[in-house]
């Protein structure tokens, strides 16, 4: 009789350790769900409040400028062998509580500022993260000095082709994802970029 009691109480505890193995691994496997793995493409700044699917073997780089982390097709920055590295750039400013419709007019203002010659070729509402965004393409001649060591190009110009998203966070910020590539390879880039700059989600700091 006594056996049979401690038989039963063995069980009733294996059946318990059971249930809260499983209870752990469930919540685990939750977790693991909900937030992505280091090689699951996804790239998450929760400084910056975002995160971005880039395309798939670029490298990061967070020198470019405070508030700001680039991608690049090769690894070594804005210029590599003396020609231009497509590039994914996202930014992240105060809204100024400014609408997105002046933040467009702001940033269209900039190229005209900005670069040596530029054209939009075209401007469209599309909906991003659930928000109204805008998608601008347009054409630039921009000679880069930035950041480039001389002996690898100085004062090198370049006629590109720019895509930018521009989406409102509603919670006081504003972001740009820039995308830009070679005017000659455009066409092999811009589906690259457009893609990724479209994965573009805000997450709480």
């Amino acid at each position: 009789m006594n056996k049979k009691i401690f038989l039963s109480i063995g069980l009733i505890i294996v059946l318990i350790v059971l249930v809260v193995v499983g209870y752990f691994s469930l919540t685990i496997s939750k977790e693991q769900i909900s937030q992505p793995k280091s090689d699951s493409g996804i790239y998450i700044d929760k400084q910056l409040g975002f995160s971005i699917v880039p395309p798939k073997g670029w490298h990061i780089d967070k020198k470019e400028m405070p508030g700001s982390i680039a991608f690049f097709e090769k690894d070594g920055g804005q210029i590599v062998n003396k020609q231009f590295n497509p590039t994914l750039a996202i930014t992240s400013w105060p809204d100024e509580k400014l609408s997105l419709e002046k933040h467009v007019e702001r940033i269209k203002k900039m190229y005209s500022e900005s670069f040596e010659s530029s054209k939009i070729v075209s401007d469209i509402v599309v909906i991003i993260d659930g928000r109204e965004a805008r998608i601008i393409e347009s054409n630039i001649t921009n000679t880069v000095t930035y950041n480039t060591p001389k002996e690898n190009c100085e004062n090198c110009k370049f006629q590109l082709k720019k895509l930018d998203v521009i989406l409102a966070s509603g919670t006081g910020k504003i972001y740009y994802v820039t995308g830009m590539a070679p005017e000659t390879s455009w066409n092999a880039y811009k589906g690259l970029i457009e893609n990724s700059q479209k994965t573009l989600r805000l997450i709480a700091e």
